[in-house]
């Protein structure tokens, strides 16, 4: 497969992964002062297993592995807000996970007329290498499937963890306290609620 597979048993294949390497993360674990998830301890479920999958109980996971898809966006909105710290790739592999799902097919490929020199006329982004210089819905291009994807959250919102590998990730969670971007993203999460509670504040009160 040229894109990640929305198949993979990731579930096992971490898991897999932590068993081999017990003895390496439990040194990681030490070296970063106990601060991180315990080894042994550290162990991922599956989101479509869980018996309770609550907000109420996802806050209470140390923090989450989401191999981007572009119909699972609500879940970095849900997983942010709760202020649950999330591991990713590495951003530069991005574009290969958004790009694999059902709102970026040509179906959707559809503008209004004049559409796009308008946004390039109040677009703040110039150059030759502007996204509005390419078809978001051209899957292979990979500057331009890059220059989208940067656009999004997945890519911008602050306090987001990118691991270049599974060694990486793994040893980042057995090892680094995890607080700071707890704490990190429900100030963030604050801002923007109020952000949002003024923008519609305004907007509803210039329709009265």
């Amino acid at each position: 497969l040229r894109v990640p597979s929305v198949f993979w048993n990731a579930n096992c294949i971490l898991n897999s992964f932590v068993q081999l390497n017990l003895d390496l993360l439990a040194a990681a674990h030490l070296e970063g002062g106990s601060l991180g998830i315990p080894v042994p301890g550290l162990r991922f479920q599956m989101s479509e297993d869980l018996v309770d999958a609550s907000s109420e109980a996802l806050s209470t996971y140390e923090a989450v592995v989401v191999f981007p898809y572009d119909v699972s966006q609500m879940r970095l909105y849900e997983l942010y807000a709760l202020g649950v710290p999330i591991l990713l790739p590495p951003k530069s592999q991005l574009p290969s996970y958004l790009y694999r799902g059902l709102t970026t097919i040509d179906d959707f490929d559809v503008s209004l007329p004049d559409s796009l020199d308008l946004a390039r006329q109040i677009s703040d982004v110039g150059g030759p290498s502007s996204h509005l210089d390419y078809n978001p819905f051209e899957r292979r291009d990979w500057h331009g499937v890059w220059s989208w994807s940067r656009l999004t959250h997945w890519m911008t919102l602050p306090h987001l963890i990118y691991c270049d590998s599974v060694a990486d990730m793994l040893i980042r969670l057995a090892r680094d306290d995890l607080r700071p971007t707890r704490a990190g993203m429900r100030k963030r999460q604050q801002r923007d609620v109020v952000r949002a509670v003024e923008f519609w504040r305004l907007a509803l009160r210039s329709l009265l």
